[in-house]
């Protein structure tokens, strides 16, 4: 029966998913897995037969129907019910397959690689040849391909198919099942859950001598691929058998079971046994053979002596003959001058090539020469020279190696009857200056005072040394070449006050590249400040940092509205700074700051001078202070309010019949005008009235009369001059206009003794007429 589909009653796997459908997915055969439906298989443009065996296969029984012609190969056409569609196992369904025969013989088909590819993948890629995968199974982990892909396939990809061709194919598989590998040594543990398609986790003891003593997870449980397993081990050591061995094939076996070292001595057996040990090989250890061991220790060893062959140790210097000697368990016995570093070897007995056994004597001549010493350290010529040798360090040559000796004296190769002493000189080292940082000539003076040279990568231009090899600190040898890695400098252009464009352009010019804090609108950008500052060194090809602004032109606001202006100016991208706003709708625009068509930085504060327009009043039928009153509540100056009269004095309230400036009118806020302004109709009759009384008063007071006739009086004696007249100062209380004045004159003379004071006053021409409403008197005295 098919494989169950979406819907179907299908548990979870162990890692929480379900598992994939389609007819030819590898399951976990444990789980299990309850079908109730059944999938009809896309069999179209297949094989009739192989149709059939795949209807078969999935449990559907089929009906096929020719559609033309007979003969020839057949091939399905479509199915009905379609592929796809889902029926309940209980339901007996029968698949109609209409067929027709294939007109042309198929192409020779080859097989493609479905390497990588999961099931379904795989049954498309083979549908379009029309074939069908047989088998998608789960195989051994391999790590070629992700869990679900496919890793082998048969036959394999390119060759040729035939009709009866099987396709199988093998996929990696997404869970494993755990191995048991306690009680394996770790590497074999590593080994075996790399082979299952995991990982290993050995907390870092990974030696062949530990051994897996428990896992996680356990044996047996089903994980992911490629999980990790946690191993516990601990550490046994197995003691070889070391007995019948030399002592040099025992020290590999010890070493090749993680022990040692292998403490071997040479020592002649004392047993009573009849059995005794082969001369040259072990006959006792510790530990005992195949002790289990939980920590590295040392195992100890006796050998057997043998017969040993004299080596031969002629010339060679004491040490070395010495410790030759020892090695082949020989002992020295020494004769010559006095102990000395420097003797070496003249003669031996035995001879070389003469046995002896283990720990016999060597008889060694020795005498005087001296050591080649060129090429040494102090503490190595020390151990191949005299007892008493002096180092002293020496400048030498760039081609002598450091802290090597170079000269010595006596000369290598010189015999000595005694011991003497042995100078030695070493090439003195120098130690390199730093001169990262600073400029190349500064930087050659100060290597050549240090017995350097430098050698820079370039000399042209104004250069600073960015590195160095050997580095800073090196013991070099004099004259030793240093590498310098060096950097141009340049002087940093002026660009401040220059177009964004124009500063680029010019830094670009002198090899500077330009870092602008901002690159919108470019071409109405102005530099304000640039770092590094003009004329400081910068090195070629680095930034110079821009600071702009973006420049706006000033609009003419001048005439317009106050509130137009504003709106103006600020779709410019400035601020408005005006000196007043209140009224702002009456206010005019007189002047601005900066002028119109100046550059300014954006939002900078343009400063306007405005004026508040006025509508001038009406004052045809008011009087003088009402009219002052009215003008100066509308925001215009009564400059004057000219009173047209033929008597200098005026009686009454005078009306203003006419005005400067029209009624209504819009002019600035302060604005002067004047008035015409008429007196009252009855005024010049009271006037002539009242003079004609005042005339008639004074012609009856200085009109002469008839003097009666008498005796001349006696002459009296003269009279005492009277006193000159006083002087008064009067304050004038004009009319309501302050315009108005009033000039006085007094009368110095004409007047009668003892008269009082005589005033007379009078309209001067051209000036503004006062209306005198009253007088008060402030300051005066009969003596004046």
């Amino acid at each position: 029966m098919g494989v169950a589909s979406a819907g179907d009653v299908t548990p979870p796997r162990p890692d929480g998913k379900v598992r994939p459908d389609g007819p030819f997915k590898s399951f976990d055969p444990n789980a299990p897995i309850v079908r109730l439906f059944a999938t009809v298989p896309d069999v179209v443009k297949m094989d009739l037969a192989q149709a059939q065996a795949v209807l078969r296969k999935a449990g559907f029984e089929n009906q096929p129907i020719a559609v033309g012609a007979a003969g020839g190969q057949r091939i399905v056409e479509r199915s009905d019910p379609p592929a796809g569609s889902r029926h309940p196992l209980t339901q007996r369904v029968v698949v109609r397959l209409y067929h027709r025969a294939q007109t042309q013989e198929p192409a020779a088909q080859r097989m493609p690689s479905l390497i990588g590819m999961t099931c379904s993948e795989a049954q498309r890629a083979l549908a379009s040849l029309r074939r069908h995968l047989d088998a998608c199974e789960a195989g051994a982990v391999t790590g070629n391909t992700p869990p679900g892909r496919i890793h082998t396939q048969q036959p394999r990809a390119g060759s040729m198919l035939s009709t009866d061709s099987i396709v199988r194919v093998l996929t990696e598989p997404d869970h494993v099942v755990v191995p048991g590998v306690t009680g394996l040594a770790v590497n074999d543990a590593v080994a075996r859950l790399d082979q299952a398609g995991l990982r290993a986790d050995t907390g870092g003891a990974a030696t062949r001598w530990h051994v897996v003593q428990a896992q996680e997870p356990a044996a047996g449980r089903r994980v992911p691929a490629q999980s990790t397993v946690r191993l516990q081990s601990i550490a046994r050591y197995v003691v070889p058998d070391l007995t019948g061995m030399s002592c040099a094939r025992a020290q590999a076996l010890v070493k090749n079971a993680g022990l040692g070292p292998l403490q071997c001595r040479v020592q002649a057996y004392t047993g009573t046994g009849e059995a005794h040990p082969r001369p040259g090989v072990i006959y006792s250890q510790s530990p005992a053979p195949r002790s289990v061991l939980l920590a590295v220790q040392p195992v100890q060893a006796i050998e057997q002596p043998t017969v040993i062959r004299v080596p031969d140790v002629v010339g060679q210097p004491e040490a070395a003959a010495r410790n030759l000697l020892e090695q082949v368990k020989l002992r020295a016995q020494l004769a010559g001058p006095r102990a000395s570093a420097g003797r070496y070897v003249a003669a031996q007995a035995p001879a070389a090539g003469a046995t002896l056994m283990p720990g016999g004597e060597v008889n060694l001549t020795l005498a005087l020469s001296v050591p080649p010493l060129a090429g040494l350290d102090c503490e190595a010529a020390r151990t191949h020279g005299f007892d008493n040798l002096a180092c002293e360090p020496k400048f030498a040559g760039a081609a002598q190696p450091i802290n090597r000796v170079f000269e010595q004296s006596p000369a290598p190769g010189t015999r000595l009857a005694a011991a003497q002493p042995l100078r030695v000189a070493i090439a003195q080292p120098v130690s390199v200056p730093n001169v990262v940082g600073q400029g190349l000539a500064q930087a050659q003076a100060a290597l050549n005072k240090a017995q350097l040279k430098g050698q820079p990568d370039a000399g042209d231009g104004d250069r600073d040394v960015v590195a160095q090899r050997p580095a800073a600190g090196a013991q070099v040898a004099p004259g030793t070449a240093i590498h310098l890695n060096t950097q141009r400098f340049e002087r940093v252009p002026a660009v401040s006050g220059l177009m964004l464009p124009e500063a680029r352009a010019r830094l670009k010019q002198a090899n500077f590249a330009a870092n602008a804090d901002l690159n919108d609108r470019a071409e109405a950008r102005r530099v304000d400040r640039q770092s590094p500052a003009a004329g400081e060194r910068l090195a070629l090809g680095k930034a110079v940092a821009l600071f702009t602004h973006v420049e706006v032109e000033v609009p003419d606001v001048v005439k317009q509205r106050l509130p137009d202006a504003t709106a103006l100016i600020n779709r410019h991208g400035l601020r408005v700074q005006p000196d007043r706003e209140d009224n702002a709708a009456e206010r005019e625009v007189r002047a601005q700051q900066p002028a119109a068509g100046a550059k300014v930085a954006e939002q900078s504060a343009v400063a306007l001078t405005t004026m508040r327009l006025v509508a001038v009043p009406d004052l045809a039928g008011a009087s003088c202070k009402a009219a002052n009153e009215r003008a100066n509540s509308a925001g215009v100056r009564l400059q004057a309010c000219q009173v047209q009269s033929l008597s200098p004095l005026v009686l009454g309230e005078p009306v203003i019949k006419s005005q400067s400036l029209a009624a209504n009118a819009r002019v600035d806020e302060g604005t002067a005008l004047t008035a015409q302004a008429e007196a009252p109709w009855w005024s010049v009759p009271v006037q002539f009235a009242t003079l004609l009384s005042f005339g008639l008063w004074l012609g009856r007071r200085f009109w002469p009369r008839p003097v009666p006739i008498s005796p001349r009086p006696p002459t009296p004696p003269p009279a005492t001059p009277a006193p000159p007249a006083a002087v008064l100062a009067w304050r004038v209380a004009p009319d309501a206009a302050p315009q108005c004045s009033l000039r006085m004159e007094q009368d110095d003379g004409g007047a009668a003794p003892g008269s009082g004071p005589q005033v007379k006053w009078r309209v001067i021409s051209g000036e503004p007429v006062t209306c005198l409403r009253s007088s008060e008197r402030l300051e005066g005295d009969e003596h004046g």
